[in-house]
């Protein structure tokens, strides 16, 4: 189940954002952790997959790679590098994993990048409001204290807030986990040489699998 809008099911909830919100809420915290320490593995994996695509020996070429933030400029480095390495088929399998790794990480950024707070009585939830929308919110409230004509409400801050429940979070993780997977995945059929323990066709059965 997706996370909800906090407006109206939850609009005579007392509730409170702060920095020690998920102190207050020591299982959810320690999901929302759990799921945003997960992604620098996938990380690490992309890097793999581009050290297996170029052969790379040369440290300085991947030490370039992951000093890139932008996660779609890393994606987009990738394909070019696989486009004149790789089969049609294989790229098509390249293409569709990156995908899954977006979806993932969309998931994982909403965690990262949110501001929580709690909700009185509800142990189980948590209010999520996304920096870009708290932020400039903030800003116009805290500089109009004295023009209220110009202040906006909470009302207006809530319209953009969600409610976070603990199943909401394990989906997010089972989703990132399963990117994880894939990308290890992919990542071991650019590394692949004779000898290993599955073979190439092997591999390719085991991600398209993963990819369904």
């Amino acid at each position: 189940m997706p996370r909800k809008k906090f407006l109206p099911t939850y609009e005579g909830c007392s509730w409170g954002l702060g920095i020690d919100s998920l102190a207050m809420r020591p299982e959810l915290a320690g999901l929302i952790g759990r799921a945003v320490a997960a992604w620098p593995y996938i990380e690490n994996d992309l890097g793999l997959l581009l050290g297996g695509i170029l052969q790379a020996r040369n440290p300085r070429v991947l030490s370039a790679f992951f000093a890139i933030r932008a996660s779609r400029s890393q994606r987009e480095i990738i394909i070019a590098a696989a486009e004149s390495e790789w089969s049609e088929d294989d790229l098509n399998l390249l293409n569709v994993s990156l995908e899954k790794i977006r979806d993932a990480e969309s998931e994982r950024n909403d965690l990262a990048h949110g501001v929580w707070g709690v909700i009185e009585d509800r142990n189980d939830e948590l209010i999520w409001i996304h920096g870009k929308h708290l932020g400039p919110w903030n800003a116009i409230y805290v500089t109009n204290e004295n023009k209220i004509e110009y202040r906006p409400t909470h009302i207006d801050m809530l319209s953009n807030a969600y409610v976070y429940g603990k199943d909401d979070i394990e989906n997010s993780i089972d989703k990132i986990v399963k990117a994880r997977t894939i990308s290890f995945k992919v990542a071991e059929l650019a590394l692949w040489k004779p000898g290993r323990p599955s073979s190439q066709a092997e591999i390719r059965d085991q991600l398209r699998a993963l990819l369904q």
